[in-house]
This record gives structure tokens, C-alpha cells and sequence, in this order.
């Protein structure tokens, strides 16, 4: 049994170490740059407001700091650590769903291989840690974990990026259940007003929580320019045009598998709709806050839904595997 521990521990290991290698590559010119941005955060001089709350990344990469590490070798240790994390937190997730190792092996080197995929002229701290976050998120609405769990995600996921609202907003669709079979009106019913609430409540503290840390910490863009353009939202609104490259743009040049990953991605999703309608919406809405405050071909934007199509595949086989039985009767 230990050998056999060992074994998994160390392929989960070599494929976290080979997706490093390529990250380091890839980024090989942009290295001070990814610092840059995350030490301007820490000094209240972001490249953008809407980075300023986005503190749990910076905080971890300057403590790596303090042992005498550079800012940049501080930046590579914490992404080293942080794939590493990841891909063994996966691994752990897929076998306590129940997922064979064989088959969760798979699960991991599918994901590693998503995430190489979306990789493209940036990448920020917060976003291997959203990976990790949304592992666990994703993981807890597959499970149908208790309240307690998404609150206590909710609670650190929130101080690394406002991404953490989608917790809340999960909580709140799980207050509701649908059931098709009833009448038009009674098709969509409450069924805990304390999750409603609790979805509610989390989702206004994050949204306190998210503007109160930029107005305090926010000083001036790296230029002593304000970001007045973004000060009443915190964030870009890029919705129209995301639309017109994502249906339009893409597929006359080289980004159109942006749009084919996400139109795919979505299309397949949906797919689950009527086992999984809770995660759907939650997926639904992910991915339309890349529309509204992001750049489509800015692929590491992505990352966050990555997880939940791991998942998503694995509850997919997991009813297929239910249904069977009855199936042959």
C-alpha cells in the first residue's frame, strides 16, 4: 500500500514539475514583470485598481521573500509550490469523489493539459490560487457539501480575488430547487432560506469587503495616475466588444480556438443541465464575467473554470455509471 502511494505521489509530482518547466519557459521574458505587478499591490500602486484587493497571492510571494529570496525567485518558488498544490489537491479531490487512480491520473493530466492551453502573454499569482479555490469549489458543489464549507472557502477566497462572489452566489441557488415534473409556477421553489441567506450575506460582504480594500489601499497607478476611468465600477466593461471578438473576430485569425474553448466549453456544460443545473448557472455566470470584465483572448482568464470541467466530466460518468443498471433491466 505505501508503495503504491508513493508511486501516485510521484507521477502527480513529475507532472506538476513538467507543467513548471513550461511555465518557466513560456514566461521566461516576463518573470520582473509578474513581480512587478504583484509588489504593486502590496504598495498601493496596482497597474489597474481592480488588482488592489486581490492581496493573498502578494502577501505569500513576499513572506517566501523574507528568507532572502529575490522578488523574482520569491514569485517562481510561489508558483512552483502553488502547480505542485494544485495538481495534488486535484488528484486528492477526484479519489475522495470516488474516481479510480487510474482514471484520476487522467482527470489530472487533462487538467494539465487545459491549463497549458489557456496559457498565453500573462499570468498572475491570483490565479493559481484560484485554481486551487475553485478545485475546492467545484469540488463541494459536485459533493453537495454543507454551507459551513463554502463559507469557510468563501472567507479566504475573497482576500485573493473578488472571483470568491461566486461562492456566495452558489450558496444562494442552493436555497432553490427545480423540479421539472411540477407546474409552471412551482417549478423553481425555496427549499432553505438559511443557504438563501447565507448566499445573500456572503455575496454583500464580498462586495463591501472587495471596495473597501480599494478605496483604503489603492494610492495611484504605477504612473501616479488615478484609474478615474475605473473608479465607480473598480473594473473594465469590455462586454460589447468580447462579443463581437468571440462570435466574429476570432475565427478570421489565430485566436479562434479562444472561441472555439469557450463556445465548447459551454456548450458542454450546459449538457448537464438537467443533473447539474446549480453547477450550469454558476459555469453560466463564470464565464460571462470573463465577457463583461475581461478580454476573451486574455486565455488565463479561463483558468477558473477549468476545474469544474474536470468535474463536470466526472459526475457525467458517474450518472452514466447509475444509470446503466436500470438501463438493462
Amino acid at each position: 500500500m505505501r508503495v503504491r502511494h508513493f508511486t501516485h505521489s510521484f507521477v502527480v509530482l513529475l507532472i506538476s514539475l513538467a507543467v513548471y518547466q513550461i511555465l518557466r519557459y513560456i514566461y521566461a521574458p516576463h518573470w520582473q514583470e509578474m513581480t512587478d505587478v504583484s509588489f504593486g499591490i502590496l504598495s498601493g500602486t496596482p497597474d489597474w485598481l481592480a488588482y488592489q484587493n486581490r492581496l493573498l497571492a502578494p502577501w505569500l510571494i513576499s513572506l517566501i521573500s523574507l528568507a532572502g529570496f529575490s522578488a523574482v525567485s520569491s514569485l517562481k518558488i510561489f508558483v512552483l509550490l502553488a502547480v505542485i498544490a494544485e495538481f495534488f489537491l486535484l488528484f486528492f479531490l477526484l479519489t475522495k469523489s470516488g474516481v479510480e487512480d487510474r482514471e484520476a491520473f487522467g482527470g489530472v493530466l487533462a487538467f494539465s493539459l487545459l491549463f497549458l492551453f489557456i496559457q498565453g502573454f500573462s499570468l498572475y499569482p491570483w490565479d493559481f490560487l484560484d485554481l486551487l479555490f475553485f478545485s475546492l469549489f467545484g469540488w463541494g458543489v459536485f459533493q453537495r457539501k454543507s454551507p459551513f464549507f463554502f463559507i469557510v472557502l468563501f472567507l479566504v477566497a475573497i482576500t485573493n480575488r473578488e472571483s470568491g462572489l461566486f461562492i456566495g452566489l452558489y450558496l444562494l441557488l442552493d436555497g432553490f430547487e427545480f423540479d421539472p415534473a411540477a407546474s409552471l409556477g412551482k417549478k423553481l421553489r425555496v427549499i432553505s432560506k438559511q443557504k438563501l441567506i447565507a448566499g445573500v450575506v456572503l455575496i454583500g460582504l464580498g462586495i463591501l469587503y472587495v471596495g473597501a480594500v480599494r478605496n483604503l489601499l489603492f494610492i495611484s497607478q504605477p504612473g501616479g495616475f488615478l484609474d478615474n476611468k475605473h473608479a465607480a465600477l473598480g473594473n473594465h466593461i469590455n462586454v460589447i466588444k468580447n462579443l463581437h471578438i468571440l462570435l466574429v473576430d476570432n475565427f478570421t485569425n489565430a485566436n479562434v480556438l479562444h472561441s472555439v474553448f469557450l463556445l465548447g466549453s459551454l456548450g458542454y456544460a450546459l449538457s448537464f443541465l438537467r443533473h447539474e443545473w446549480k453547477a450550469v448557472l454558476v459555469y453560466l455566470v463564470m464565464t460571462s464575467s470573463v465577457l463583461v470584465f475581461g478580454l476573451v483572448n486574455e486565455s488565463r482568464l479561463y483558468a477558473f473554470l477549468l476545474p469544474f470541467l474536470i468535474f463536470f466530466y466526472f459526475s457525467g460518468r458517474s450518472a452514466g455509471e447509475k444509470a446503466a443498471p436500470s438501463q438493462q433491466l
